[in-house]
């Protein structure tokens, strides 16, 4: 089964490479999924491997070096705009993965139906 709606158009009677009909709005919740794993997960977790890397930071946090604290740090409202940026990371790397997901298997029912008609 084809993970297209439609075949491929083009302007001057040639065939295109560009499929019709893509799953737009299972490429959005990858790319909302991306999202919240890149707010939730990476933007903490590299505020963890950040602070084990200069231990220094613990003192201005005020945590006394808890491996925890910039877990929690990581959600504070002057963290907003790293966090939105690791989330958009996230939602690119997501995004890019799931079309090129499509565009593959796109190609290959494309290739198993040349090989039914030869």
């Amino acid at each position: 089964m084809s993970v297209w709606k439609g075949h491929l158009r083009s302007t001057a009677g040639r065939p295109s490479s560009r499929p019709v009909g893509v799953r737009w709005p299972h490429l959005a919740w990858q790319a909302v999924a991306g999202l919240l794993l890149g707010y939730f997960l990476l933007h903490p977790l590299s505020m963890v491997i950040f602070q084990s890397l200069d231990p220094r930071l613990a003192e201005h946090q005020g945590d006394g070096g808890h491996w925890w604290a910039p877990i929690f740090h990581s959600f504070h409202w002057e963290m907003q705009p790293m966090g939105l940026v690791f989330g958009v990371v996230g939602a690119g790397i997501a995004g890019t993965y799931g079309y090129w997901r499509l565009v593959v298997a796109f190609q290959r029912d494309r290739l198993a139906e040349e090989l039914r008609r030869n």
